[in-house]
């Protein structure tokens, strides 16, 4: 598959990646991680609150990673 296929099919297919132009799925995650996620995100947020700050806290990406961007389209745990 080619990394435009892939973008045009992983619209409504969550949680998949392409690596070396094949699909992969990627596992959902646990409870704790998303515990520790969510603690964290709150954590930095707190920290980076302060006037003239440009940084804000993501638990999701907000841009693709792509590595090899002709085949393929990561995303990032």
């Amino acid at each position: 598959m080619t990394v435009d296929e892939f973008l045009a099919w992983a619209g409504s297919h969550e949680r998949n990646q392409l690596v070396d132009g094949e699909v992969r799925a990627l596992s959902p995650a646990s409870t704790t991680h998303a515990l520790i996620q969510a603690r964290l995100a709150r954590l930095l947020d707190t920290h980076l609150d302060v006037p003239g700050n440009p940084c804000s806290v993501m638990t999701e990406p907000g841009i693709e990673v792509r590595f090899n961007a002709t085949k393929n389209v990561r995303v990032p745990e």
